[in-house]
């Protein structure tokens, strides 16, 4: 009897000092993977705004690239005109991409940037979207490829008011629309670092609220947390500089809150975008 409780003692301490370790391991992994996720998070995020950004199109405004926060000009969708009465202009959205299946993907104050034929070349001339809304007009179908598959939904139409925007020789024009955006590292109300986003609000002619868009992170003051920027030649530009025409590659540098990752360290992310549209 004695032989067999002290056995059992036996196995029931290994058993439970395997239980423990696991526990251990299995609550590191679950604070690695939440420390990571930000990280993740801004991996996926930026490079889908950045990327289609061209500096040397003024999609950057002067001054505003600095080491904690970058204006962009930012394209939320693309599309064909079908057509223009006055000053309207009927949209068909792009396909496969960022669409505008409701009106309310494009917001009033947007810049719809309309490609053109110029005296000796192609051109892109700007309007402001004053009015958007659902229209069920009409639209050839465009299509193309061997298949002859369709380029834009013609099903979903957006009649977007330009004002007294010039709207001559736009039929069958492509679109790209525009919304600034301001991307910025700032310090929130519980004493963390996080990536946020402010919107343009065009009533009232400044930037909404910031919204955090991932983290928390590293504090700024770590040097583990900024943007940066270079040219071509791979020659930086300073933060604030006013020449952000120059910029072909943004490089973000962040670093997991070690408080909230519960180590002691933090996994860091060097994210390289090259601005795929710079010329």
């Amino acid at each position: 009897m004695v032989v067999v409780m002290t056995l059992g003692a036996l196995v029931l301490a290994l058993v439970g000092s395997v239980g423990l370790r696991l526990q251990r391991e299995l609550g590191a992994s679950s604070a690695r993977i939440a420390g990571d996720e930000p990280l993740r998070d801004a991996a996926v995020i930026l490079p889908l705004d950045l990327r289609a950004v061209s500096s040397s199109a003024g999609d950057i405004p002067s001054r505003e690239a600095r080491d904690t926060s970058l204006e962009i000009r930012a394209t939320v969708a693309s599309a064909i005109v079908c057509g223009a009465a006055g000053a309207e202009l009927l949209l068909a959205p792009l396909l496969g991409a960022r669409t505008l299946p409701t009106a309310g993907a494009i917001n009033v104050g947007d810049t719809l940037w309309l490609l053109v034929d110029g005296d000796s070349t192609e051109r892109w001339r700007p309007v402001e979207a004053r009015s958007v809304r659902r229209d069920a007009g009409n639209c050839p179908p465009l299509s193309a490829g061997p298949a002859n598959a369709p380029l834009f939904d013609v099903a979903h139409l957006v009649a977007v008011g330009v004002g007294d925007g010039d709207t001559s020789g736009v039929s069958r024009a492509f679109a790209r629309v525009t919304r600034r955006l301001r991307y910025s590292f700032y310090r929130a109300g519980d004493g963390k670092w996080y990536m946020g986003l402010r919107t343009w609000n065009p009533v009232a002619s400044r930037f909404n609220q910031i919204q955090p868009v991932s983290g928390p992170y590293a504090s700024l003051s770590s040097g583990r947390l900024g943007l940066r920027y270079f040219d071509r030649a791979g020659d930086p530009v300073v933060s604030g500089a006013p020449e952000t025409g120059r910029i072909a590659r943004v490089e973000v540098i962040l670093a997991s809150d070690e408080s909230a990752a519960r180590r002691s360290h933090a996994d860091s992310l060097h994210l390289v975008v090259a601005l795929r549209n710079w010329h």
